[in-house]
């Protein structure tokens, strides 16, 4: 989960496997026991044709959750990379003069 400047990892623990059947309805309700905030994206018209999320108890149509996993590595602006790789490049000819 990712705020504008600050990366914030979202880690979700279950007590253990949890078995489902096909055609049944489940829920998953993400709880923030810690401090700070979560964010959890949505997708509308998802390509997924078996879910529906809710909002509030209630569905809300055709869409999709989307949860971050794994690590959040910010990556830096091509302007940025461009500014560093001409700033090696001009280092490297100033050196072999």
């Amino acid at each position: 989960m990712v705020n504008k400047l600050i990366t914030q990892i979202g880690t979700f623990y279950y007590p253990d496997n949890i078995v489902v059947t096909s055609g049944q309805l489940y829920f998953f309700e993400p709880v923030l026991l810690s401090a700070g905030s979560m964010d959890i994206g949505y997708k509308d018209n998802s390509t997924y044709d078996r879910g529906e999320p809710w909002f509030g108890g209630l569905p809300s149509g055709p869409g999709d959750f989307w949860f971050r996993e794994g690590i959040v590595v910010p990556e830096p602006a091509a302007f940025w990379l461009f500014l560093f790789g001409g700033a090696v490049l001009l280092w490297r000819v100033g050196r072999r003069s």
